[in-house]
């Protein structure tokens, strides 16, 4: 949340470009799928705020490691599911 607030704050063009992101209600699914994509990518790196780009960091770390995460539960659930 506190990045999208900045990103809102601090680079409102970039914001508006989203379109615009609610962190708090659910996005459509083409709004969702830019965000997450924004994020995933690393686009924000060429933000000009440098504390903006420090906050993404750690958001991109965890939507990777949470994605990776789900997929490992699936392979694991549908494995044991056949087996």
């Amino acid at each position: 949340m506190l990045f999208f607030y900045r990103l809102r704050r601090d680079c409102h063009r970039e914001w508006v470009r989203l379109g615009p992101p609610n962190p708090f209600l659910p996005n459509d699914a083409k709004s969702g799928w830019e965000i997450t994509k924004y994020i995933l990518t690393g686009c924000f790196e060429r933000l000009p705020d440098k504390q903006l780009v420090k906050l993404g960091r750690p958001l991109r770390y965890y939507e990777w490691f949470y994605i990776i995460a789900f997929l490992m539960f699936m392979l694991l659930f549908f494995y044991y599911l056949v087996r």
